[in-house]
């Protein structure tokens, strides 16, 4: 059985709502969604860099885009 668009839109809003709650700080690496297949999730294990390995300038960009995230979904 086919899922349809708006299935697919409902699903992928329940699991960003359900990540978001969590609070927990290393919660990528102890769980990850069940869509991703071993291999998906292996590649994207490959391709992340830990935040202590940016330069300070790096890091101050990923807040600013954390902050101008959190101010967009205030809206919400």
């Amino acid at each position: 059985m086919a899922l349809t668009a708006t299935d697919l839109e409902n699903l992928a809003d329940h699991l960003l709502q359900s990540d978001m709650k969590q609070n927990k700080r290393n919660k990528s690496r102890t769980e990850e969604f069940s869509i991703l297949s071993p291999s998906q999730n292996k590649r994207r294990s490959l391709t992340e860099i830990p935040y202590s390995n940016l330069t300070e300038k790096q890091k101050m960009e990923c807040r600013a885009k954390n902050l101008d995230y959190a101010k967009d979904r205030e809206g919400d």
